[in-house]
């Protein structure tokens, strides 16, 4: 990386200050699947994950052992799977991003070890799949996510995000329960969906036991609605809302205090396919 002075209208190499990082990795993963009978098969994988470090001459890659173990059903108009997850890293990175609730300056911190657990369930069902004459279809979908994701090791941070760490304390800014439904009803000519999004309260720093009133988001549940309507076979008309109930949460408290959840907002559009 070259980085020339900002603060004066002219640049020279006097003023330059270059850092560099190089790092050589391996990726290797295997995935396993095998099929019980016509409608049910499970499936396993070990993968081994990396994410570069940036330019930082103390930044470490992201490196990671993924495991992943499953099972998928699908028989006619239902269909779904569970997954169990364990991702073991020997060093997560933290990256000052302002979607994150910092300041943007998109820094590598090193996370060290850290070790992410949890299961996935997501099921679909068309409720409407007995009525061998209908025009319609009625899909019902439900997503469930369970994490828990806590440091291994004893660090102090310069990541405003982090700071001073301990072993076992919890991971910031991951929801321990996630839960999302999508209800829809659809025929050729036009869809509307009906969607609900439940996210669980969020530590905004690292720490272990009962969170601090001062540092946590809220735990809320947003309903949102959508509507498509085709006019022509390459023009579709389109109407979107977001928290139909105007619910007001918490999301974060970086940076410089409270932030708020999205408000009610709607959308209104026109598709074109060419």
């Amino acid at each position: 990386r070259q980085d020339y002075v900002k603060s004066y209208s002219y640049r020279t190499v006097v003023e330059l200050s270059e850092r560099s990082n190089m790092v050589d990795i391996c990726i290797p993963g295997i995935g396993l699947d095998y099929q019980f009978s016509k409608y049910l098969s499970s499936f396993a994988g070990v993968h081994k994950g990396f994410a570069p470090p940036g330019s930082e001459e103390e930044a470490v890659p992201e490196e990671s052992i993924n495991y992943e173990l499953g099972v998928r059903y699908q028989k006619r108009a239902l269909s779904g799977q569970a997954v169990v997850f364990l991702n073991d890293y020997s060093n997560l990175l933290g990256t000052d991003l302002t979607a994150a609730g910092g300041v943007g300056t998109g820094t590598l911190f090193n996370g060290g070890e850290v070790q992410t657990k949890g299961l996935e369930f997501q099921m679909t069902y068309d409720l409407l799949s007995t009525q061998s004459q209908s025009v319609f279809s009625l899909p019902f979908s439900v997503v469930y996510t369970y994490t828990d994701a806590k440091f291994q090791n004893d660090f102090d941070s310069n990541f405003e995000g982090w700071g001073k760490v301990a072993a076992g304390d919890q991971f910031p800014y991951l929801a321990n329960n996630q839960f999302t439904f999508i209800l829809g009803i659809e025929n050729r000519q036009f869809s509307i969906n009906l969607s609900g999004r439940y996210m669980d309260e969020m530590r905004t720093a690292p720490g272990k036991g009962d969170i601090p009133a001062n540092e946590k988001t809220d735990s809320y549940f947003v309903i949102d609605g959508s509507a498509s309507y085709t006019l022509h076979k390459n023009i579709a008309l389109f109407a979107n809302v977001s928290n139909v109930t105007d619910q007001v949460y918490v999301v974060a408290r970086r940076p410089v205090g409270l932030r708020p959840g999205m408000p009610r907002a709607f959308n209104v559009g026109l598709k074109a396919n060419f």
